[in-house]
């Protein structure tokens, strides 16, 4: 049921990423308007096959939900769900607002060097991130105790583990850089710098998002809500003091700027993991 799900979630990506390489051998005979309406068919084919299969497979339905924690009422189920639309509204804004700071204020030259990067060095790490974070909802819920103490006893251990995971990831995507050989040229050693280390606090960031995935209410989504919007002002700001206060390069204070706004967002929602995790505990 799990994997079924994570596909239908996922394979649309893969999908466009193969649509966008056929269309980058054959562009000639393909417009890339007819590219984006073929993989959009076949994504659509795919989630409706891969739906039907969830639903009619006998060993993939869901067992008899729980009483004490099934959803009271249609109107409580809608906010959930307007909670948790909020919440991938933000996650999106914070993936996507800094590409678009660049492509507005920035040269051609600048954004296609900074977008380069990101698919290289940024989005890459996402590829077992969101994984991650699906599959640990689940296993947080069958093992509280066990899942707390990653981060609070075997924290250092964590935490170097997923910088040895973004470390291997861009050394592939380096060698990648090496043999595609971009238009934008060599790599540029800043931007690499900052989007390694943006990318090891997103990863850690999966263990907060698996937590409440699990344990959260619509009271703990207020919070997350407010802290991912504090988290993107807080990144907007830090960008202008950047930018036109210490009179940094537009892509650099872009990046710097990312980096500080998910480093906020993780720390918080580990400090706020914490205090879940001890009441929990107490009860």
């Amino acid at each position: 049921m799990l994997i079924v799900a994570q596909l239908c979630q996922q394979s649309w990506k893969v999908i466009f990423l193969a649509g966008f390489a056929l269309y980058a051998v054959e562009r000639k005979y393909l417009s890339f308007e007819m590219d984006i309406l073929i993989c959009a068919a076949i994504s659509l084919v795919s989630l409706a096959g891969l739906s039907t299969f969830g639903r009619r497979n006998e060993r993939l339905r869901i067992w008899k939900q729980d009483p004490d924690t099934r959803v009271e009422s249609v109107a409580e189920a809608y906010g959930i769900a307007f909670r948790l639309m909020a919440i991938s509204s933000f996650t999106a804004l914070s993936l996507y607002t800094e590409q678009i700071a660049v492509n507005a204020l920035g040269s051609h030259f600048e954004a296609a060097l900074y977008f380069t990067h990101t698919t290289y060095f940024l989005f890459t790490s996402s590829i077992l991130n969101g994984y991650l974070a699906f599959m640990g909802a689940p296993w947080a819920r069958e093992n509280h105790d066990a899942y707390v103490a990653i981060m609070k006893k075997k924290g250092w251990r964590s935490l170097l583990l997923a910088i040895f995971y973004v470390g291997s990831v861009q050394a592939v995507a380096i060698v990648a850089w090496q043999v595609l050989d971009p238009a934008v040229g060599h790599v540029n050693l800043t931007l690499l710098l900052i989007f390694s280390i943006t990318a090891v606090i997103r990863t850690v960031y999966t263990y907060p998002s698996a937590y409440f995935s699990a344990f959260g209410n619509n009271r703990h989504y207020n919070w997350i809500v407010t802290w991912q919007a504090l988290s993107l002002v807080v990144g907007i700001l830090f960008f202008f003091l950047l930018r036109w206060g210490a009179g940094i390069s537009l892509i650099y204070a872009i990046a710097v700027a990312s980096l500080s706004n998910w480093l906020l967002r993780t720390v918080m929602g580990l400090r706020y993991v914490a205090i879940i995790s001890a009441a929990t505990t107490r009860i």
